[in-house]
């Protein structure tokens, strides 16, 4: 019908203003972060290594704007946007972040494509369901790369720390054999007042 249709053409203008205008989110992010006393890591990186994995990840957001409702757009798939987030996550613990920074990033980011999404329906007249829904889309996309994110860093803190624990455990093992030995040399010198002359000196 004529409503469908319009809504549909208002979806697709949505998606179409939001993949041109990924890179202006982009630096109103890498503001936000640099005024952020609490974001110290990111704001110190380039931007190729800062934005990271996020441009394909804006994309699928843009992509996902223009669908139907209670559709998936054809391309990149879930999965394809998970492993953006995961590599997020990688990445971020790979630059030294701490997870409240990693966290505190992606709100920032939130902030800033809430801040494009109520700016475009101020400019252009939009249905209320159609609006209705790309807020929840952002909401949907936005919890569900956080969490990935925030996800794969933990897991690579912990295994960084089950590396750590087995290391410790190996120096430990290594002074107990150390230990053993002296105490062997020491058991000899009781017996030999020449070897514990020697170990004395």
């Amino acid at each position: 019908d004529l409503a469908g249709e319009e809504a549909s053409a208002q979806r697709a203008a949505l998606g179409a203003h939001f993949r041109a205008r990924i890179p202006a989110v982009l630096d109103a992010w890498r503001r936000a972060i640099v005024a952020d006393p609490k974001l110290t890591t990111g704001d110190s990186l380039p931007k190729g290594q800062l934005f990271d994995h996020l441009p394909p990840w804006l994309d699928g957001l843009a992509l996902a704007f223009s669908a139907p409702p209670g559709t998936r757009p054809a391309q990149p798939n879930e999965t394809d946007l998970a492993g953006d987030a995961k590599a997020h996550g990688l990445q971020r613990w790979q630059q030294g972040y701490d997870l409240h920074e990693v966290t505190r990033e992606w709100g920032a980011l939130h902030l800033c494509l809430v801040d494009e999404l109520e700016r475009y329906f101020v400019d252009n007249a939009a249905a209320p369901e159609v609006q209705a829904g790309a807020r929840r889309t952002l909401a949907l996309f936005i919890s569900g790369a956080a969490s990935e994110s925030a996800a794969q860093y933990f897991r690579l803190e912990r295994l960084e720390a089950a590396g750590t624990v087995r290391d410790l455990e190996a120096a430990l093992e290594d002074i107990r054999v150390i230990e053993r030995s002296r105490a062997e040399l020491w058991q000899q010198a009781a017996h030999d007042p020449v070897s514990y002359t020697h170990l004395r000196a």
